[in-house]
């Protein structure tokens, strides 16, 4: 045997104990696939990624939260009086003001999406969580100091501000958040655990409803103050999370750090009744991790975002950015601000703000329900299947809208059908999204493919908020229920796009999934793949070279 301290595979260092000589003469392929089982036995097996994830995904409150903070405190009377003006002696925020606020926080959103892809792999994950949240902390500050200016256009601009700043931090938690878990989840328990995204989003939803419920009627500027300071709560949440969990051994296989990659694999994997077990999937992960930086044209150092835009990765990419995007335009953004929106569709401001709460309620449970529905169905076919409906249901809205403007009717139809619509998807696209997004690149680009999505994202949702406004509000087209025609219309366009270029990778593993980009199979062609084994490298003269590709000699 060679003498040597570490193996390397292009620029990535392997463990010692999976570097044998024994390779360069009879090599023996790692399973591409892991052991199928069902999810009570997944959650057995792997009690500590279980309760790692669900700390880690306990952070995205604070996202849930900053959803529905414009759309919400905007309804409240004391708000409207500091904030905004009197139309047709109604106080009301003007359109291009909830425009405004509602494209700054998914614009500050994008920045901190494309800095922690970027920032997220020089420092780690758990440096770049614990960053993004004192960023968040800092923008409370903003919002309960944003009513200190004596003119009614500094107040305005003060909360543009904590807006843009909130973006940021949220932004880089959701990058950095979805980006470790998919690094460290096991195949097995992937879609149950991405499930709980929208989970906590939605517990972070309903807080905030109800907080803003509580204090809608409270006299006086302490009613939206508490609420901002509120945010505090659930900001202390991701800084606790970066400092229990370990860091993403990936990313550490990747900076050659392989000693402190065994070690934070085996507090997330290890389990004594299991003995053993954790050692295949670290194997999995090193021939993942090698066999992804020997196909890399540059070093790991110097890949940067363009190279999420070649060869495969392009196809890959798109698909990242689509999943990110699907929210979007299947309503969720008019969800999101379906407090203000029902006002404006007619009903009153209490009774919206209930249909708010219940609405966040029922998808709650619906998202609960994924945590087993996503471990028995795909989730290319959940996305088709509850797009479906929720498209007509969004048509239906506008239709009765048409026929009647005003009256009880229209008033009570479109938040209980937003209900309908709500729980629909909350148990097939809107969960279903999140994985697909998190599983799709490449090890390698993942930070990076995870930063241009959420980018991408926050640019679609800046654009809903800022300009859906103007579709409904009183002071502009005013079209009131007639807006979900345009929320109809983008559903039926994610509909086609999801038939015919998302691809089920239910099941698969990062290797597996890698296979059947780099065979080019269509969209409908993965989930009948049948595998193999993967490709091997052996040492030479400069450093490693393929042995087997897919399915022959290199």
């Amino acid at each position: 045997m060679t003498d040597h301290k570490h193996a390397r595979v292009g620029s990535e260092q392997l463990d010692p104990q999976y570097d044998d000589a024994s390779l360069l003469e009879k090599p023996e392929p790692v399973p591409e696939s892991e052991p199928k089982m069902a999810l009570w036995a997944a959650l057995r097996r792997w009690p500590r990624v279980s309760w790692y994830a669900l700390a880690l995904t306990s952070t995205i409150l604070l996202w849930g939260f900053d959803n529905v903070l414009v759309g919400s405190v905007s309804a409240m009377p004391v708000f409207q009086e500091n904030y905004g003006e009197k139309v047709n002696d109604q106080w009301i925020i003007p359109a291009n003001w909830l425009s405004i606020w509602n494209f700054c926080g998914p614009a500050g959103a994008m920045s901190g999406a494309i800095i922690a892809g970027w920032l997220g792999d020089k420092i780690g994950r758990r440096w770049m969580l614990a960053s993004a949240t004192i960023l968040s902390a800092a923008a409370v500050v903003v919002f309960i100091a944003s009513d200190t200016p004596a003119n009614l256009e500094g107040r305005r601009g003060l909360f543009v501000l904590g807006k843009i700043l909130s973006g940021l931090g949220i932004g880089a938690i959701t990058t950095t958040v979805q980006t470790y878990m998919s690094e460290t989840v096991p195949s097995q328990l992937r879609g149950s655990i991405m499930a709980a995204f929208p989970i906590f989003q939605l517990i972070g939803q309903i807080s905030g409803s109800i907080i803003i419920q509580v204090m809608m009627e409270r006299p006086g500027r302490d009613s939206y103050r508490i609420t901002f300071a509120t945010m505090w709560a659930f900001s202390i949440i991701p800084l606790i999370s970066s400092l229990i969990i370990p860091e993403s051994p990936a990313w550490l296989l990747r900076k050659g750090k392989t000693d402190q990659a065994v070690k934070a694999h085996g507090k997330l994997e290890a389990n004594k009744k299991f003995p053993g077990a954790h050692l295949a999937s670290f194997a999995r992960l090193q021939t993942t991790i090698a066999r992804d930086g020997h196909q890399a044209t540059d070093p790991e150092s110097k890949v940067g975002y363009l190279a999420c835009f070649k060869g495969t990765n392009l196809r890959r990419t798109g698909i990242v950015v689509f999943a990110n995007i699907l929210p979007e335009m299947f309503g969720l953004t008019l969800m999101g601000s379906a407090n203000y929106y029902l006002q404006c569709v007619g009903v009153d401001h209490s009774t919206s703000n209930l249909f708010m709460i219940i609405g966040i309620a029922l998808g709650l449970v619906a998202n609960i329900s994924t945590f087993w529905i996503l471990s028995k169905f795909g989730r290319r076919r959940l996305i088709l299947v509850t797009l479906i409906p929720a498209g007509l249901l969004w048509l239906s809205i506008g239709v009765v809208g048409t026929i009647q403007k005003e009256g009880q009717f229209v008033y009570w139809y479109t938040p209980v059908t937003m209900m309908v619509i709500i729980f629909t998807l909350g148990t097939g696209a809107w969960p279903a999204s999140y994985v697909v997004a998190s599983e799709t690149s490449t090890l390698r680009l993942r930070a990076k493919t995870s930063g241009i999505g959420w980018f991408v994202s926050g640019g679609v949702s800046a654009g809903m908020g800022s300009g859906l406004p103007y579709v409904y509000s009183p002071d502009a087209a005013n079209l009131r229920a007639q807006t979900t025609y345009v929320v109809a219309g983008f559903t039926a366009v994610a509909l086609v796009i999801s038939f015919f270029f998302v691809p089920e990778m239910k099941g698969r593993t990062a290797l597996e999934i890698d296979r059947m980009f780099e065979m080019g199979l269509p969209a409908r062609g993965f989930r009948h793949w049948g595998g193999g084994d993967v490709p091997l490298v052996k040492r030479s003269g400069t450093g490693y070279e393929r042995i087997r590709s897919l399915g022959g000699e290199a």
